[in-house]
């Protein structure tokens, strides 16, 4: 009896020694913060559209999506006008002028094949562009829900530049966590709006809103695997660090 004991405790050890074994080696483990699509609108840069609801469509450049997911944008106003300003850390962003409620930038992606998204972007107003903006999404294009509102801030002290990120790092990064929607989970139509609040206020406390006020976003990242306790926050084009003396440096010889 007591060496059957022995023997079936012998028995769950192995067993439970190989399907440690087997979930350590047997299958790849899952990128957190995967890029699945990013825009940063250095390779695709908008076209300027002058006096037109419609912004012109961007495709993605980076992540799994790349050449296939979109952005775009709609405003009410028939003047409105679509440019690509310095962004932050780069030379180009997607800008637009006469802003009313209801006004939004717009990400179409596919996420067949992955879940738990998370998305990030840089966002700022002119003095006299909009304050106040909230996030919705939709499977259908038709049908929206809002997941949260967030607040731009005035480009001004410190502005965006072509020579690096405002300082301190993710000072006008906005990022949501989605992974409670389900919803956006491998599904063949995900739509992200950015949606100008009613009222607009302007980002400028004791400025008022213009219809020349603009409002410029940049460094779109959309994540899937998205973990926010690792911190996808990652400002463009950072300078490589280069071995100097003294280093040891490592490498794989072909």
């Amino acid at each position: 009896m007591i060496q059957n004991s022995k023997r079936l405790l012998v028995d769950i050890r192995l067993v439970v020694g190989v399907g440690i074994l087997a979930t350590c080696w047997g299958a790849p483990a899952r990128a957190a913060n995967d890029l699945h699509a990013g825009w940063t609108f250095q390779s695709f840069t908008p076209a300027d559209v002058t006096d037109n609801s419609t912004g012109p469509s961007v495709l993605a450049e980076l992540g799994n999506q790349t050449s296939i997911a979109t952005l775009t944008g709609f405003h009410t106003s028939a003047q409105s006008d679509w440019t690509s300003p310095i962004g932050n850390g780069s030379s180009e962003s997607y800008s637009v002028t006469n802003w009313t409620a209801g006004d939004y930038y717009q990400v179409l992606v596919d996420t067949t094949g992955v879940m738990d998204l998370g998305l990030q972007f840089d966002q700022v107003s002119s003095l006299t562009g909009p304050r106040d903006f909230m996030l919705q999404y939709s499977t259908d294009g038709s049908s929206f829900t809002t997941f949260g509102s967030y607040v731009v801030q005035p480009n001004t002290t410190p502005s965006w530049s072509s020579a690096g990120p405002v300082s301190p790092a993710g000072l006008d990064t906005v990022v949501f966590d989605l992974r409670s929607i389900t919803a956006l989970n491998n599904t063949a139509s995900v739509y992200l709006r950015m949606t100008a609040s009613n009222p607009i206020v302007a980002a400028q406390p004791g400025s008022t809103a213009a219809a020349n006020g603009t409002n410029r976003i940049d460094n779109i990242s959309l994540f899937s695997d998205f973990d926010p306790a690792q911190s996808p926050i990652q400002q463009p084009f950072a300078a490589p660090v280069l071995p100097v003396a003294g280093d040891i440096v490592m490498g794989l010889s072909s």
